[in-house]
């Protein structure tokens, strides 16, 4: 839509307009309703994922609790949009990130669940989850190509504070996460068929369980 409107790379107004005379038969408050609207709903959604994230990170903590997480999480999102010098950039340094972030977390976990079977002893269970004490600590290989992927992705799309411009090679989120399948395999591989795999790989106790037995025999 910028391009065909003409508009510059920031130059969010005309390209909303442009939006709205093009798919909403020039209907500027309709446009602006659904805007806001889905604006609502994205942050609504973003949101209830920041609970989640600090609640699984902070939850075990005695006296803790839900609601001060989300306190923490709306006072944390009311901070980075006010340091957001502009609404417009700050929109696609937002969009830039969410390309990138999620999705390279959603193809480890796709890589995870349905490749890493094929060719590892263990199997993530996905039918009970486990309790605080009994997760694992972290899944270091996922971890670490999550970071790769997205600093990769950052980089090609120039979202780093202070970077002079983007390399913007062939398709930066869509590398990325290719980036982040490739990496988490190559990994979990390598270290997936030791003796403290399902340690490093984060799985539960109950595997870590079975493991031991399968090793005692």
């Amino acid at each position: 839509m910028p391009a065909l409107s003409k508009a510059t790379e920031y130059d969010f107004g005309p390209a909303f307009r442009y939006t709205v005379e093009y798919s909403m038969f020039g209907v500027l408050a309709l446009g602006a309703v659904i805007a806001t609207v889905l604006q609502f709903a994205i942050n609504d959604g973003n949101y209830y994922e920041m609970i989640n994230a600090g609640q699984n990170a902070l939850g075990g903590v005695r006296g803790w609790r839900r609601w001060h997480t989300c306190l923490v999480m709306a006072v944390i999102a009311a901070v980075f949009t006010w340091l957001f010098p502009t609404v417009e950039n700050g929109f696609y340094v937002v969009a830039g990130w969410s390309s990138i972030v999620l999705p390279c977390v959603t193809v480890v976990m796709c890589v995870d669940h349905f490749l890493l079977p094929r060719f590892l002893p263990n199997r993530r269970p996905m039918d009970t989850i486990p309790s605080w004490r009994g997760a694992g600590l972290a899944n270091w290989p996922g971890i670490v190509a999550v970071l790769a992927a997205v600093a990769f992705g950052a980089w090609n799309l120039g979202l780093f504070p202070g970077q002079a411009g983007a390399p913007s090679i062939g398709l930066p989120a869509v590398e990325a996460w290719v980036a982040a399948g490739v990496i988490y395999a190559g990994l979990a591989g390598i270290v997936g068929r030791g003796d403290r795999s399902a340690t490093v790989l984060g799985f539960g106790r109950t595997v870590e369980a079975v493991d031991s037995g399968r090793g005692n025999r």
